[in-house]
């Protein structure tokens, strides 16, 4: 079934999995970050959806990308994630500071 709702957006879209990977994360994170006002809980959140999604495909194996595969989207996921994080908390600091 997960698979399933994955091939639906991928082809409703058009998008690349790449792409997709790099755009699901970034507004997942940054809907979260707003909703908690937590940068690091919400990269906690997205970190962990993104591996259940990679562990999951990597036991039905569907797509036979593998590990390389697996790596390649958690970095598209994470790492504009994991960018926005560390902005935003030093913006939380600074301005706490000014308050």
């Amino acid at each position: 079934m997960w698979h399933f709702a994955k091939l639906l957006i991928k082809d409703t879209t058009g998008l690349t999995d790449p792409v997709l990977h790099l755009l699901v994360g970034t507004v997942l994170y940054l809907g979260l970050a707003l909703a908690l006002r937590r940068p690091f809980l919400a990269l906690a959140i997205v970190v962990t959806l993104q591996l259940t999604n990679e562990i999951i495909d990597l036991i039905e194996n569907l797509n036979g990308a593998g590990l390389s595969g697996a790596l390649e989207d958690t970095a598209l996921t994470l790492i504009p994630a994991a960018m926005i994080a560390l902005l935003l908390s030093e913006l939380q600091k600074a301005l706490f500071k000014l308050a």
